[in-house]
Order: structure tokens, then C-alpha cells, then sequence
């Protein structure tokens, strides 16, 4: 009798691992794509369900689950719907248990080894302002962000290593230029965790602007100099884009052009689609009407580029009127 219970005990759990064996393909599938991947798959999995709980989750989190299980019972001349229930519970359980409680530890140590230990280990907060001194002076350190592998950024899934960004100020910086021409007294530096090390790849277009960022500093405080303008010169940019404007209007569309309002723009944006500066322009907008009829607007912009001391004129407005 005893040996009887025992090879029945042996036949139901033969029966459980065979008839909930779809979850250990999930489990070996989640696995083997790695953590960044499996964190999005995730969480696409928990979105679709979202939106489409009513279909999903009757079909597939239940329906689905229980035929297989039915029928696997069934091959094993097992019907009683109690023990099909159960099956499915556990299944649930340990699919439960195998997906999240993973992700938990590995949360538990990118958060307590490698964000905490290893930075305080292999010192890589001194060995970042230790360089980036070399090129920009005395440093502050302000804070340090962490970019986890748990973190799932829309579009670009969790990111392949743990990282952090390490933020600094300098220690002498006219903080009154901030903002002026791309000026700044504040960057951040980047490092992400792989093979058991804190690494920084100087040459990245973040660490490298980073590095750089005092000598990037004194050429916007050139630059600034060279767009900085007299009232004399002032005066005169916008005399010349009044005549660039009414010359223009005249050579390409045989209109005279009646001045109505004019507003100049200092530092401001270039409206080139081709070759356009990446520095900032002066520009002279004129509203106006042509061939003394007010029907006919027409918005007409000068740009002056003061690093190439040259002028660009385009229409950004015409009325219907205006284009007959």
C-alpha cells in the first residue's frame, strides 16, 4: 500500500511538471534574451495587457493555460477539474516566482554592490574629476545619478550596463554668461559598470563636450563678443536689410515694397534649411504690402550673419492677393 501512494505521489508530480511545462519555456526564454530585453518584454507584455484586458487576459492568461493543462491530464487519465485548478494556480505561482523574484535579487545587488560598493571600491568619482581636471581646472563634484538596468526608457528598452552620471560644476565660472552662445559652468560625465569595472569612454561625444568644457566656454565668450552689437552697428544692420528687403521684393518679383512695420531680432535662430549657422544671426522682419495695395501682405525677412558678415532675404509670408 505504501509503495502504491509513493508511486502515486511520483505520477502526480510527473503529471504537474508535464502539464504546466509551458512555464518553464517562458522562464528559459526570458532568461536567455538577457535582463535589458527581458525588462521590456515585460513591461510590452503588461501594456498590451492593459489595453486589451477584456480579450487578453479570459484567453490568454486563463483560457489557454487550462486547456493545455486539460489535455495533458487527460493523457495521463487524469479529469478531476480540482486538480486541474490547482496545477494551474501553482503554475501561476512558480511562473510568478521565477520571473520577478530574480529581477528582485539582481535589484537588491546592482543597488547595494554595484552602485554602492564597487563606485566606493574602485573610487571612480576621484578618477573622473581627477581627469577632467586636467583640461578644465578645479572641479566640484554636485551630485551623481544612476541609470539602472531594471529601468525601462520608452523606446530604447533598459539600457545594456548600470550606469552613472557624474555632475560637476566648476569651481571658477562667471555664472552670469551662463546660457549665452552655449556657455555653461555644469556638465556630467558618464560611466557605465562591465566586466566587475567602473569604465569611462573619454571619447563619447557626451564625456568628450564634458572634458572640453572650459575651452568651449571661452570660444562662446568670443563669440558672444563678435554678436555683441553697438547702437551704431545696430543702426546700421537694420538699414541695410530695410534695402535688402526692398531690393529683393523689386528683383524677384518686380513688386515695391511698403514698409508698415518692422521688428529687429538680436541672438536669434537663422530660418535656413540649407547650410544654416549654427551660430546665432541677427534678423530684421518686415510686414508689409506691395504695389500700394493693402490687400496684398507680404512678411519679409533679412538675416545677417555677423561671422560671415553677410546678409540672407526670403519671404515667410504672402497673402493669395499678394501672389496673383
Amino acid at each position: 500500500m505504501e509503495e502504491k501512494n509513493i508511486k502515486s505521489k511520483k505520477y502526480y508530480r510527473i503529471a504537474f511538471l508535464v502539464s504546466t511545462s509551458y512555464i518553464w519555456f517562458l522562464i528559459l526564454a526570458a532568461y536567455s534574451i538577457g535582463i535589458p530585453r527581458y525588462i521590456e518584454l515585460l513591461g510590452g507584455i503588461f501594456l498590451i495587457t492593459a489595453f486589451t484586458f477584456y480579450f487578453s487576459v479570459p484567453i490568454f492568461y486563463i483560457a489557454l493555460p487550462l486547456v493545455y493543462i486539460r489535455v495533458v491530464l487527460a493523457c495521463f487519465r487524469i479529469y478531476t477539474t480540482e486538480r486541474m485548478l490547482a496545477y494551474y494556480v501553482l503554475s501561476c505561482i512558480v511562473l510568478g516566482i521565477a520571473l520577478f523574484v530574480p529581477l528582485a535579487m539582481y535589484h537588491f545587488y546592482e543597488e547595494n554592490y554595484i552602485f554602492a560598493k564597487q563606485v566606493q571600491e574602485q573610487r571612480i568619482e576621484e578618477k573622473v574629476k581627477h581627469e577632467v581636471e586636467k583640461t578644465n581646472g578645479p572641479i566640484k563634484i554636485t551630485y551623481v545619478t544612476k541609470e539602472s538596468r531594471m529601468q525601462a526608457n520608452e523606446g530604447t528598452g533598459s539600457p545594456e550596463y548600470s550606469k552613472i552620471n557624474i555632475h560637476f560644476e566648476l569651481a571658477s565660472c562667471d555664472a552670469q554668461n551662463e546660457g549665452k552662445s552655449g556657455f555653461s559652468c555644469k556638465s556630467s560625465v558618464e560611466a557605465y559598470y562591465k566586466d566587475k569595472k567602473w569604465l569611462v569612454d573619454y571619447n563619447s561625444e557626451e564625456n568628450t563636450r564634458a572634458l572640453n568644457l572650459s575651452k568651449d566656454n571661452q570660444h562662446a565668450v568670443e563669440l558672444e563678443k563678435q554678436l555683441a552689437l553697438t547702437p551704431e552697428e545696430e543702426m546700421n544692420i537694420r538699414n541695410i536689410s530695410e534695402l535688402k528687403a526692398i531690393q529683393y521684393m523689386k528683383n524677384e518679383y518686380n513688386f515695391d515694397l511698403t514698409i508698415v512695420e518692422k521688428a529687429f531680432d538680436k541672438h536669434t535662430s537663422s530660418y535656413k534649411k540649407e547650410n544654416r549657422p549654427s551660430n546665432a544671426i541677427h534678423a530684421l522682419t518686415i510686414e508689409g504690402y506691395v504695389n500700394t495695395d493693402a490687400q496684398k501682405n507680404v512678411t519679409v525677412r533679412v538675416e545677417y550673419n555677423p561671422i560671415t558678415m553677410k546678409y540672407w532675404t526670403h519671404i515667410t509670408e504672402m497673402s493669395d492677393e499678394a501672389k496673383k
